[in-house]
């Protein structure tokens, strides 16, 4: 199924970004005469800054939970959570690390596998989340964790499986409620997702920006015919030469495909970091596209996020593959970082893809 990127919507695998010059608060000395018994009150403070989004309290209230406690384990596996959140993995790292070290606990490990598989490290984060689930701790996280990797390796029946178990065991924790709305169908889906936006608030304000356009995306769909995107045809393999996009007749800015929306044909940037379909607003309007919902657009340039919106493709053509009835995305501007637009190498999800850059001939 040809799948579009809605900013914020899905959790990416790949490594994150650490914030730039912010450097891990120091752990506070007790003050006055405070005994251990104190961690939990501190620790459940915590959790609830945590889930309010206030993450920079709550990693104060983290911290100092530690200095009353260090080999709390649960404080370590909430304040690599919290750094992750902020996108500062090397934090997270160095937290959870230490964890294991002085506090190896079921939950610490579940969380290691978390920054293992932030950081691209996925064999190494399956093995965590395998090992607790053996040893009898069924933690909805874990199995979270071994649903994301499923579905990193496009086995959806089995990531399926794995997200509905993960929401039986922990059916209040919000990235696992994401993950169990996108297995819904439509109409379930846009009532979960509109329950999640008026109660979870420990999302930052992109991702609930994202989830926010999502919704409207659906709702629209639901007002419409129930089509589904979908690969048209009985074609098992093709091929499709790579394009050179070039900046002058002797200097290359990159590889793209020949794709044609409602048969206006067009040549978009092939970007294996991209998803799915992203044309410019000329492209659309030839295309006799129209708009179905909003969105932003982030990723494209240096200049933050763009305005755009959603469309409903009824043919795109790429070789000898035909999809029906898909949604791409539409900037609203006349190009597209310079190009028509972008392709993303997830369009291919149903075929083994093989891209033969040396000879900058084709994939197939």
């Amino acid at each position: 199924m040809l799948r579009f990127a809605i900013a914020g919507l899905i959790l990416a695998v790949g490594l994150g970004v650490a914030q730039q010059g912010k450097e891990p608060p120091k752990l506070s000395p007790a003050t006055g005469v405070l005994s251990a018994n104190t961690a939990p009150d501190l620790l459940s403070e915590a959790h609830r800054l945590y889930n309010q989004g206030q993450f920079d309290s709550a990693v104060q209230k983290y911290q100092q939970a530690l200095a009353r406690k260090p080999d709390l384990a649960e404080a370590y596996a909430g304040l690599a959570r919290v750094y992750m959140k902020q996108k500062n993995v090397r934090l997270a790292d160095e937290t959870i690390s230490k964890g294991v070290e002085v506090a190896d606990s079921p939950r610490v490990r579940v969380v290691l596998g978390e920054v293992y598989f932030r950081q691209g490290k996925i064999s190494e984060a399956e093995h965590e989340w395998v090992n607790m689930i053996n040893s009898g701790h069924g933690d909805g996280r874990a199995y979270l964790g071994l649903a994301r990797v499923a579905d990193a390796l496009s086995l959806y029946k089995k990531a399926k499986d794995r997200v509905d178990k993960a929401h039986q065991l922990d059916p209040d924790d919000p990235d696992i409620q994401k993950y169990w709305i996108e297995t819904l169908n439509r109409s379930e889906r846009i009532k979960n997702l509109e329950e999640y936006l008026a109660t979870v608030k420990s999302d930052d304000a992109k991702t609930r920006e994202g989830l926010q356009y999502y919704l409207e995306y659906l709702k629209a769909r639901q007002q419409g015919p129930a089509r589904t995107c979908k690969l048209i045809g009985n074609v098992s393999s093709t091929q499709v030469n790579l394009v050179p996009l070039l900046f002058d007749p002797t200097h290359m800015r990159g590889l793209g495909l020949a794709v044609s929306v409602n048969g206006v044909k067009s040549n978009l940037l092939f970007d294996t970091g991209a998803d799915g379909i992203l044309i410019d607003r000329g492209i659309a309007e030839k295309s006799g596209l129209k708009r179905l919902s909003d969105s932003s657009i982030s990723g494209i340039g240096d200049k933050g996020p763009s305005a755009g919106w959603v469309a409903l493709a009824h043919s795109i053509k790429i070789g000898e593959l035909e999809f029906q009835d898909c949604p791409v995305e539409v900037m609203d501007k006349r190009s597209v970082d310079d190009e028509n637009g972008l392709i993303g190498a997830d369009v291919f999800d149903d075929f083994l893809v093989d891209i033969n850059l040396p000879a900058q001939a084709s994939v197939e």
